[in-house]
Formats: C-alpha cells, sequence, structure tokens
C-alpha cells in the first residue's frame, strides 16, 4: 500500500512538471518523515478542537441571521399584501 502511494505520489510530481532528481528527492523525504510525533498529533487535535469551536459560534451566527432575515421579509411582504387580502 506504502509503495503504490509513493509511486502515485511520484507519478503526480512529474505530472506537475518536477525534475525527476528532484521527484525521487521529494519521495525519499517523505518516506523517511512520514511519522508524525505525539507533539505533531496533539497540535492538530488542538487546532481541530478550535476550529470546531469556532464553527458552533459561526453557525450560530447564521441561524440568527436566517431568523432576522425572515423577520425583515415577512415585516416587508406583509404591508404590501394587506390591501390584496381586504
Amino acid at each position: 500500500m506504502a509503495a503504490m502511494m509513493t509511486i502515485e505520489f511520484y507519478q503526480a510530481l512529474r505530472e506537475v512538471g518536477v525534475s525527476d532528481e528532484k521527484a525521487q528527492k521529494l519521495v525519499s523525504y517523505f518516506e523517511d518523515n512520514k511519522q508524525l510525533s505525539k507533539k505533531d498529533i496533539a497540535v492538530l487535535e488542538s487546532d481541530v478542537h478550535k476550529l470546531d469551536k469556532e464553527l458552533v459560534t459561526i453557525n450560530g451566527r447564521i441561524t440568527l441571521l436566517q431568523w432576522m432575515l425572515g423577520i425583515v421579509i415577512a415585516a416587508t411582504v406583509l404591508p404590501l399584501l394587506k390591501p390584496l387580502l381586504q
């Protein structure tokens, strides 16, 4: 599986115009450094947690804006419909 990903990575580098020598060096580098340390994983988890909290806040604000827009539309449309209903 890893060998297949290495070949695909090398081919992708070659397709975007990276020279053969540089592509081989990059593949070799990533093969040697593909393991994340526990510190790296902890930092990533922390960043994901922060993003998750931020997304919850943004989602709440979007919901509030949707309600506010609905009220504005209703307040605008209802007076226009009043003469038609009488």
